[in-house]
This record gives C-alpha cells, structure tokens and sequence, in this order.
C-alpha cells in the first residue's frame, strides 16, 4: 500500500456510537463516524469541524468485544490509522459503481473517554 494513501486522524469525537453489521461469512463491518476540528477558527469565533466516515472489518475469529471499537461510545475522543480505498462493483441493475471510503485498520484506534466534567 502507497504510505500517499495513508493518514492519520489524531483528535477527534465520536458522532455516534459505532454501527455493527453482521456478515454471512461471521465476519462483521464496523462503520465509525468522527467529527474533526478544522484548523481555523472563523470570524465570528466558530471552529468548523469536518465529518468523516471510517469502516473496517473483523474477521470471524476475533470477537467484537475484545477489539477497540466496542469501547467506543458517542463523544467520545479517539484517533485513527486509515487508508483510502476505492472499490468498483455492480449494483443489482448491473451499473458499474464506484465506492470510495476511509479504511481503519482495528489495531491502531486508540480512545480515551469523554471527561464527566468540562475542562
């Protein structure tokens, strides 16, 4: 894999907590949405934020709940590894279509969770 098609996302907040879809094979897809801080802050003093959706896989050997995603809960901070990934298949119409998404690999997130006080 090109390191160009690599990145990082180093503080973010989870949108939701992650989705879960359970595969035929026993695998399962784990979706991960996250709100990113832009680097600026506006005129009127706001800091905009940038949505990004990340997913991954989990084989039918490992168990959901011994991976980082199930520790992982609405608001809270995480960072992620990813990679860009471009997929081209046939839909049920038989029209080419094209996915692009972030992919996380399950051994680099790392989360640390919402502080019950503000800072």
């Amino acid at each position: 894999m090109s390191i160009l098609n690599r990145g990082q996302i180093t503080k973010s907040r989870l949108a939701a907590d992650p989705k879960v879809f359970d595969n035929t094979d026993g695998s399962k897809k784990v979706m991960v949405t996250v709100y990113v801080d832009g680097r600026y802050t506006g005129a009127d003093g706001s800091r905009p934020s940038d949505r990004f959706q990340l997913q991954t896989w989990i084989v039918p050997t490992t168990d959901y709940a011994k991976t980082p995603f199930a520790y992982l809960h609405k608001g809270d901070a995480a960072a992620f590894e990813y990679e860009l990934r471009s997929l081209e298949y046939a839909d049920k119409e038989g029209s080419c279509t094209t996915s692009r998404f972030a992919s996380s690999p399950t051994s680099s997130c790392s989360t640390r969770s919402r502080p019950s006080t503000p800072i």
